[in-house]
């Protein structure tokens, strides 16, 4: 069953964002906003479920719902131009959405429904100030370093397709642009036991560096180190790979089952 873990209510101004890009991360509006942004990060949702009223920008007079819900995979904004707001792509919870749209129809509600459709300053203001990679706190996120590009290709696709969000770098020193560039914590770390130019504890200590110091603390990582058999053929990898991330997913049947192809294959058990 889901569970509330946080209600917060802030302002959607507009001009706010040109405000803090002039005045600097220490004005009051960066510091109230970042401090919003901190609670949200320690309560690590799973989503974010947004009540906002349209200033006839998504709908207008001739088709203005008493109540809508935006069902789709993604959604745009802005579409008012609010000064200093980049454009962005919004991921969403269709299933969720359309849950929520049904369950108010069933209590009475007058629920409308808009696919394919773009938000204004008072959706994703707020957003650009809270999270501003567009990126759940509750959101696993896993950092695959492997330098062999079909390794790192199929470690992605199962992740994804199991819901998870993944960040692949070729070699530490991508990875380290990464986590600087990525404001969110880190959950997971699947790395190759060969990465050039790194020993295993190195890497770690030059991963956590590379962290932003105001997320450590929300950081959990976990390490995993595999070994790449270089020899063996491309198919006994990926099985090993696929053992690997069921492994992580916690698919013990699954995992057990690729790990005995592995070793039947010719494969050899991680170091």
């Amino acid at each position: 069953m889901a569970q509330i873990v946080g209600g917060f209510g802030v302002p959607h101004t507009p001009i706010f964002p040109h405000f803090v890009k002039r005045d600097g991360p220490d004005c009051e509006i960066a510091r109230l906003f970042g401090a919003q942004k901190d609670q949200l990060a320690a309560t690590r949702p799973d989503v974010i479920v947004m009540f906002d009223t349209d200033h006839l920008n998504t709908f207008f007079l001739d088709s203005l719902p008493v109540f809508a819900l935006g069902v789709d995979k993604t959604f745009r904004a802005p579409n008012d131009e609010p000064r200093d707001v980049p454009n962005y792509v919004v991921p969403s919870a269709p299933d969720l959405a359309a849950h929520i749209r049904q369950a108010g129809i069933e209590a009475g509600f007058d629920v409308g429904m808009t696919q394919n459709f773009s938000v204004d300053h008072s959706v994703i203001v707020p957003l650009h100030f809270l999270t501003p990679d567009m990126h759940v706190p509750g959101d696993v996120t896993v950092l695959v370093i492997d330098n062999a590009h079909a390794m790192r290709f199929l470690t992605r696709v199962i992740l994804e397709g199991a819901g998870y969000r993944v960040l692949d770098a070729g070699d530490v020193p991508q990875a380290e642009a990464l986590l600087t560039d990525h404001s969110g914590p880190v959950d997971l770390l699947i790395a190759d036991m060969t990465v050039p130019g790194s020993s295993r504890r190195d890497l770690l200590r030059r991963l956590v560096e590379a962290r932003p110091k105001d997320s450590l603390t929300a950081t959990q990582v976990a390490d995993l180190f595999t070994s790449t058999v270089q020899s063996a053929p491309q198919d006994i990898e990926a099985l090993h790979t696929a053992a690997l991330v069921h492994a992580i997913l916690g698919d013990r049947d699954r995992a057990t089952s690729y790990v005995k192809q592995y070793l039947d294959a010719g494969g050899s058990p991680a170091r």
